[in-house]
């Protein structure tokens, strides 16, 4: 498109759905609205972008301005995260603090990130500050790094043109200029068609591939010193992917390796390398020569955290079909090894998969609880693994409460949200577990305690006055442990008349479809599901005697 025929088009343009957004950018950008208008046209918007006054971009941020249009799209360039790098204010004669410039740029994302910015970043050159070219380049990356961190879209960097930024204070050139409003104006459809279904992004855990992905080079072949991953060269798209990984785990994403590979290899570059990521920064690393979609598999059902809530990222599109076939819910990224690969699509899918309105504390501390968790696993039943002996020595202890009277909100919010170990899936109001208690009933609730800490309250139970358990959940985190079993024991040895349980099948409680499948439980002539209780005992005594039991 050039400027008569955006011109052409508007003139031609009728009307369509409107879309009026604040393109917020420190230059001018009078001539890039022009095409913004045209190409939003063609795609039937109604673009009626507004701009800040030149050179306002970072006074808007500071001030907090609420009264802006519905959408804001950033616009970046490497001096608004440190205005030392703005060709138009010249190079200094000593060069500026490096740590100062940094903590300029850590203000500034964090600016962008309590704001929830999205947008579009442009690599652009910067001015020589350093005489150390190493250090000039590393400023320039970690400027990208940064963006990319934040989830902005990069831009091509030859769209910046100096001539145009240092004459008309335009930083885009003219030849460029269709080409950056093009991908606004995609940006500014993706807003809007995407804003639900960001809001459910729902992903939970990214497994990545090591060689050739999390870094340039195969460990086996190139050894510890042949791998690259710094923000150079071959490693520099290894380093930027490395920074959002490191990003997601901060903001509570599990992360997780497979490899195909030796295990002692795998663990090599994180932990004898200087990577942005380490081993403390993964909850899991599995490595060995079998599929890649049995490793995943395996962990998942270890984690207790369905399919559908990985992302599963390779390099190598034989492993990628492999896993999209013998796992569909899985949602695949391939790493581009190639130039001709876009590397941004692939960050903008994992930005989108991972999307969340607010990080939490609780959030930035899941990779070290999971990480804890997994010390609890217990290991693969296959082969005959002796797990009674394992669990032992995990020193756990169960407390049961009662919670009847009062502070049942825990035990009512893990029975709602609670779906692989769930009796029947029911959800229950306060009124409704009112109404049981006040009839007799019973809310149990039990914490597990081991080596590691407190996995906090982990079971619900809810009785009614003839016995009947109308609900019992336990934790996915704390599955494998026997907890289920040594609960029913102690259940079965109380004065509560145990009846029957409300079981109902459904396609995600396979955990407990099993747990009701085992020794000890029957079905009557009506189908209802119950446990003989000195049977139950009999049978399942060694499971119980794993924990200390106090209520």
């Amino acid at each position: 498109m050039n400027f008569l025929e955006a011109n052409r088009i508007l003139k031609d343009f009728s009307g369509g759905v409107a879309a009026d957004f604040l393109l917020a950018m420190s230059g001018n950008g009078d001539n890039l609205l022009l095409y913004i208008k045209a190409y939003g046209a063609k795609s039937g918007l109604d673009a009626k972008p507004q701009q800040l006054d030149f050179g306002t971009l970072g006074q808007y941020l500071a001030s907090n301005q609420t009264d802006s249009p519905t959408q804001e799209i950033f616009l970046l360039f490497p001096w608004d995260f440190a205005p030392a790098c703005d060709w138009r204010t010249g190079v200094a004669v000593e060069p500026p603090s490096f740590k100062e410039l940094l903590q300029q740029v850590e203000i500034f994302a964090q600016q962008l990130q309590n704001r929830g910015v999205k947008g579009l970043y442009i690599p652009a050159p910067i001015p020589p500050l350093y005489y150390d070219n190493d250090q000039q380049k590393q400023l320039s990356s970690q400027l990208t790094a940064t963006a990319v961190a934040l989830g902005l879209k990069l831009l091509n960097p030859h769209c910046f043109s100096l001539d145009s930024y240092l004459a008309t204070g335009t930083p885009i050139g003219a030849a460029h200029l269709p080409h950056a409003a093009e991908e606004i104006t995609v940006f500014l459809q993706k807003k809007s068609i995407t804003a639900v279904s960001r809001i459910t992004g729902g992903g939970k855990a990214l497994i990545t591939d090591l060689d050739n992905t999390l870094y340039y080079g195969v460990i086996g072949e190139d050894g510890l010193n042949g791998i690259q991953y710094g923000p150079q060269g071959v490693g520099y798209k290894h380093f930027i992917y490395q920074t959002v990984l490191k990003r997601l785990k901060n903001e509570g994403v599990l992360l997780i390796v497979v490899s195909k590979n030796d295990s002692d290899l795998a663990r090599l570059p994180l932990t004898d390398g200087d990577m942005v990521l380490k081993q403390s920064d993964f909850i899991h690393i599995s490595a060995s020569y079998e599929a890649k979609s049995a490793q995943i598999s395996s962990i998942s059902q270890q984690l207790n955290l369905g399919l559908d809530s990985f992302m599963f990222v390779d390099d190598n599109p034989v492993e990628l079909a492999e896993v999209s076939l013998a796992l569909p819910q899985i949602t695949c990224g391939k790493f581009p090894v190639s130039n001709k690969e876009s590397f941004s699509e692939l960050l903008e899918q994992i930005n989108q998969f991972f999307h969340r309105k607010t990080v939490s504390q609780e959030d930035k501390s899941r990779t070290e609880l999971y990480q804890k968790r997994l010390l609890g696993l217990a290991p693969s039943q296959v082969g005959g693994a002796d797990l009674t002996t394992f669990l032992q020595q995990l020193d756990m202890e169960l407390i049961i409460h009662d919670r009847t009277k009062k502070g049942g909100e825990r035990g009512i919010q893990l029975i709602n949200k609670t779906n692989q170990f769930n009796l029947n899936g029911r959800r229950f109001k306060d009124d409704e577990v009112d109404a049981i208690i006040s009839q007799g009933g019973r809310l149990l609730t039990a914490t597990l305690y081991d080596k590691s800490g407190s996995h906090g309250e982990i079971l619900s139970c809810l009785l009614t006055v003839d016995g009947v358990v109308e609900s019992f959940v336990i934790s996915c985190r704390v599955l494998q442990r026997y907890v289920e079993h040594a609960f029913i024991c102690w259940l079965c040895q109380q004065s509560f008349n145990l009846s029957s349980f409300s079981f109902k099948k459904s396609d995600r409680n396979k955990p407990l479809q099993k747990f009701i499948a085992s020794e000890g439980f029957v079905k009557d002539s009506d189908g209802a599901v119950k446990v003989d209780g000195t049977s139950f005992l009999q049978l399942h005594q060694e499971k119980l005697g794993i924990f200390k039991l106090r209520f």
